[in-house]
């Protein structure tokens, strides 16, 4: 019997990764790097770059539902903020305007700027999206509910 994670992998073009606690999930390869995503059991963190400032780690913390910012050279916490329960995931959407945070048990996604790290927007009603990305034309997001065992798509115009 095939995984439905090895089923969206082949569907989506994309490759399955091993974490260091061994547990295995889906890892986009993206041509553009505006959010280097490393996916690490419940611990996802992401690089924001600011040609104004100094480059920035967001890291999710999934156990207190909030998530850190770390200036990348001075390895500094600049801030830290709730964005909703159990962050698992971020991404950087097509046109790098916003990175989106899965909030799996929240059922939301977050949009924050990927310069300030500010909240742009949130997405209620996306049941348990855990593992996100964009199909290889960038026409549609697809969030996976590992809880919930399915795949939803959503078409992807470009705005939020």
């Amino acid at each position: 019997m095939i995984s439905l994670a090895v089923i969206v992998a082949r569907v989506l073009n994309v490759r399955m990764c091993d974490s260091a606690l061994g547990l295995t999930g889906l890892m986009l390869v993206l041509r553009r790097v505006v959010a280097g995503v490393l996916t690490v059991g419940s611990l996802a963190m992401g690089v924001m770059a600011s040609p104004a400032s100094a480059e920035v780690v967001v890291v999710l913390n999934s156990g207190d539902a909030t998530v850190t910012l770390i200036d990348k050279d001075t390895q500094k916490v600049l801030e830290t903020f709730p964005v909703g329960k159990e962050p698992h995931h971020l991404i950087a959407t097509p046109d790098d305007k916003s990175l989106i945070v899965a909030n799996a048990v929240g059922n939301d996604l977050v949009f924050l700027d990927p310069v300030t790290g500010k909240v742009q927007q949130r997405v209620p009603n996306v049941d348990d999206p855990y593992q996100i990305g964009f199909s290889p034309d960038q026409k549609w997001f697809i969030a996976t509910g590992n809880r919930l065992d399915r795949v939803d798509l959503y078409r992807w115009d470009g705005k939020r």
